[in-house]
């Protein structure tokens, strides 16, 4: 059974946090996207998720490749 990709999304977001020291709110700055939708992304409770400009944005905020927020490498 796949996992929901929001769920995949929201675990990869909490490790890269936390393995590069970084904070929501230093993720909000970074990125451009909205405290309230990365915290509803983190905590799935969007019906369909985060938008693709905002996960690319967050990718960037991460110096990561897009697809590996949806990448279920953990």
């Amino acid at each position: 059974m796949e996992k929901d990709i929001r769920q995949v999304v929201a675990k990869n977001v909490t490790y890269l946090l936390a393995i590069k020291n970084m904070s929501v709110n230093q993720l909000v700055e970074s990125s451009g996207v909205s405290w309230q939708s990365i915290q509803n992304m983190m905590k799935m409770k969007t019906k369909n998720g985060i938008t693709i400009v905002s996960l690319q944005k967050i990718a960037v905020a991460l110096e990561i490749n897009p697809g590996d927020l949806v990448d279920d490498w953990q």
